[in-house]
């Protein structure tokens, strides 16, 4: 029986962590380990994990250096062929890993072949699930990156913890970038997805995503909007290098537009480098939902000014 590591980054969950914990260690696929990685925490977090310490959880400090590091530190003291992630405040069905490792030996999938399975947002119980729309759901894909053009165009993700794959995979890549603090998920499974040779969709699985008041990708602080403005247009250039289509294309103008217009005015800084980046990769700001007027103000003095301009005008009035 192959060999699991579920690899728990860990920092200031002491709320959920528990739950979290139970659900890996009651994983019915036995042969498994858990690696805990704790990255500074300053509540009770490191305390509580310290009750469930045994032959089958590990737990490792480290000062703190953000989730990447966590997850890289975690990989390194983990000895299995197959990697679970799972954040500190999220949970897994109990046999989540069980049958996507069936999957994968019932397919005699390859260590470059990874799995997915779809998730379910919650608020605070698990029985409070919140609504949720992926164009990508049940979809298996021979072109891996294609997963990110559905992505992308559909505005949804899919979470760390849905995926199960090699360690050979993860290693391929470099593991995760340390420099990113937040938005480094995209960035990395957009790596994954160049190494991978198919992804499948594994039925009957969920994983859970806990929606908190407090958690990062609420705020909007000048450090968020710094790694989210690296690791998309990272994401973008990843992309279109090894994946170049029209529709690839397209999927990288929304994930941009969003970006331009979600984040206003805090973004910017970053408008002027970003109309450079788009030019350079010959991306057009989407004008399908503007008007006769604007796409003419666009398609004249482009999408950047147009803004400005718009903006000085409601201000105006």
């Amino acid at each position: 029986m192959k060999k699991v590591s579920i690899l728990i980054s860990l920092f200031n969950s002491e709320k959920y962590i528990a739950q979290t914990i139970e659900s890996a260690f009651n994983q019915t696929w036995e042969n498994k380990e858990i690696i805990v990685v704790d990255d500074g925490s300053t509540d009770n977090s490191l305390e509580i994990v310290r009750t469930y310490e045994s032959d089958i959880l590990k737990l490792y400090t480290q000062k703190n250096q953000g989730v990447c590091a966590a997850r890289n530190y975690a990989l390194k003291k983990a000895t299995g062929e197959y990697i679970q992630y799972i954040d500190h405040d999220d949970v897994i069905d109990l046999d989540k890993i069980e049958k996507q490792m069936n999957y994968i030996i019932s397919h005699n999938l390859s260590e470059t072949d990874v799995v997915y399975s779809s998730y379910v947002n919650f608020h605070d119980d698990v029985k409070n699930i919140l609504p949720q729309n992926f164009s990508h759901k049940d979809k298996s894909y021979d072109k891996p990156l294609e997963l990110f053009n559905d992505m992308l165009i559909a505005r949804s993700i899919i979470l760390p913890a849905s995926y199960l794959m090699h360690r050979n995979v993860i290693e391929s890549v470099g593991g995760w970038n340390e420099f990113l603090r937040n938005n480094e998920d995209g960035e990395f499974y957009a790596r994954i997805m160049t190494k991978a040779t198919n992804v499948h969709f594994v039925p009957d699985v969920k994983v859970y995503w806990r929606t908190t008041l407090g958690s990062l990708s609420k705020h909007v602080s000048t450090d968020y909007l710094n790694f989210k403005y690296i690791a998309w247009t990272a994401i973008v250039s990843i992309l279109l290098k090894n994946n170049d289509s029209a529709r690839t294309i397209y999927a990288c103008a929304q994930l941009l537009k969003d970006f331009i217009i979600e984040f206003r005015p805090n973004n910017e800084k970053y408008l002027k480098p970003l109309e450079k980046f788009m030019k350079q990769n010959k991306i057009n700001f989407d004008t399908a939902d503007k008007n006769l007027a604007h796409k003419f103000l666009i398609n004249t003095i482009g999408w950047r000014k147009t803004l400005l301009l718009k903006e000085k005008i409601k201000k105006i009035r």
